[in-house]
């Protein structure tokens, strides 16, 4: 029994230390409020990178489609300058130069909410087109005064010329810087020819690449219609890919991490309240009763035991003055030989029943006893009910509303359904447009031009 009791022990004290820490380290009233707060930001915090971390290891790989920059187009950027080139990019540069490339000042033309085009009054917006149009506007004006002023200034000249003046002589000689005056002027007349000679070859060159490009128009404008066509379809497709099954595949994610977020916010509650040891706490403090009933009969025996020793104490001492008085009263050899061959004298009980813990047990038995009658293992019991109330209502709280998520996901998901449908629709009618209407006009425009850009 002294073996037993000693094999308990060592378990016992651990568990009452335990029990009366957990007894005696109640938070006050005050420092509860703050112990939730934290409590409840750490739990949000956790809670949000385990649904991040959910979300992430179900990363999807939607449904690609082609892009629009890898389709077979038929247009070409390529420019022929056919020699003028050099023009080309001077003249370019020359209007960069006095003119932004926006063609219209900030605010000029302006949509209204019914997509009508609106514009600005011009008499308000004066400032901003003047700085605008400024340079371009007093260019222009400098090459329409110099146009008119050349023909002018050229005939007032010529009539002062022939009234004998402006340097005019009837009998003309030669003055001394006259020969090197010639060939000044002579020069300058040769370079004046050159640059109109030129202007002329611009203007055939540009003439004839207008003509050209007149001529190739229709075919032009056909093969961007056509690209255009292509371009479409491919749009077409890639919004019904996006708008329709990778929102589908996106929606089977998101169900599923609706699904499995009730598991996640049950988890992340039982670590951060430590339900682990919550649930070791109820385990002891349900083992409290059993322990008590084994202590209770340990002492009842130790007691047994004590008292049976003391009894059993008692009829050996009469048993053994009974010995010695009989042995006494006999004088055989056979009798002395016996007394002191079995040392009659010294016969005792010598059992070592003080050694039990008799006030050991008592004073465990009178903690658990205390603890008990504390209501412990009702609290103890009580808080992990309401714990796993806590978690029933958060599983029923998340099933309620994921029907309600998944319906209002639907209902996005019809919503892109019919945005794609009506771009769809849209994408087709230009289609159709474009076949039916814009290439047999172009046709038409090209019997025209073939007709009548000759006559040019």
């Amino acid at each position: 029994m002294a073996t037993a009791t000693g094999a308990r022990w060592p378990v016992l004290l651990p568990l009452l230390l335990l029990l009366s820490f957990a007894w005696l380290a109640r938070p006050s009233r005050a420092s509860n409020d703050a112990v939730k707060a934290t409590i409840g930001d750490d739990l949000g915090e956790r809670l949000r990178r385990k649904l991040d971390e959910s979300a992430g290891l179900k990363s999807l790989v939607y449904t690609g489609f082609n892009s629009t920059s890898s389709l077979a187009y038929n247009a070409s950027t390529d420019f022929d300058p056919m020699g003028m080139g050099q023009l080309y990019n001077v003249t370019n540069a020359f209007i960069d130069f006095l003119h932004p490339k926006q063609a219209f000042p900030e605010g000029l033309i302006r949509f209204e909410e019914d997509g009508e085009l609106v514009l600005a009054d011009p008499a308000s917006e004066w400032r901003e087109l003047l700085t605008h149009y400024g340079a371009l506007g007093a260019v222009a004006f400098a090459g329409l005064l110099l146009a008119a002023l050349l023909p002018c200034v050229g005939l007032f000249f010529c009539c002062c010329r022939c009234a004998g003046r402006c340097g005019a002589r009837s009998a003309p000689f030669d003055k001394k810087h006259d020969h090197c005056r010639k060939v000044v002027l002579s020069f300058l007349l040769i370079g004046c020819a050159t640059v109109l000679l030129f202007g002329v070859v611009c203007a055939f060159a540009t003439n004839e690449y207008m003509q050209e490009g007149t001529r190739e128009l229709p075919r032009a404008a056909a093969t961007s219609l056509r690209d255009l066509r292509t371009y479409l379809q491919a749009t077409k497709s890639q919004i019904e890919t996006l708008l329709k099954f990778n929102y589908d595949e996106l929606e089977l994610a998101l169900n599923s991490i609706l699904r499995a977020s009730g598991q996640i916010v049950t988890e992340q509650l039982a670590e951060s309240s430590h339900a682990v040891s919550l649930m070791s706490l109820n385990d002891i403090v349900a083992g409290l009763s059993p322990i008590r009933k084994d202590l209770k009969m340990m002492t009842d025996i130790t007691r047994e035991l004590r008292n049976n020793a003391s009894h059993l104490e008692i009829l050996v001492r009469k048993v053994r003055n009974n010995l010695l008085q009989t042995l006494s009263s006999c004088d055989t050899q056979q009798c002395k030989d016996l007394m002191n061959k079995y040392r009659i004298g010294e016969m005792t009980v010598k059992v070592d029943f003080d050694k039990l813990p008799d006030l050991t047990v008592n004073h465990v038995l009178n903690n658990i006893s205390q603890l008990m009658d504390g209501n412990i293992v009702a609290e103890v019991r009580k808080g992990m009910e309401e714990f796993m109330n806590i978690q029933k209502e958060i599983q029923q709280a998340v099933n309620q509303t994921i029907p309600v998520v998944s319906a209002s996901i639907r209902r996005a998901g019809d919503s892109l359904a019919g945005v794609s449908n009506n771009i769809v629709q849209m994408v087709d009618r230009l289609s159709m447009d474009i076949d039916k209407n814009y290439l047999p006009q172009l046709d038409y425009a090209k019997r025209h031009i073939d007709q009548y850009s000759h006559y040019r």
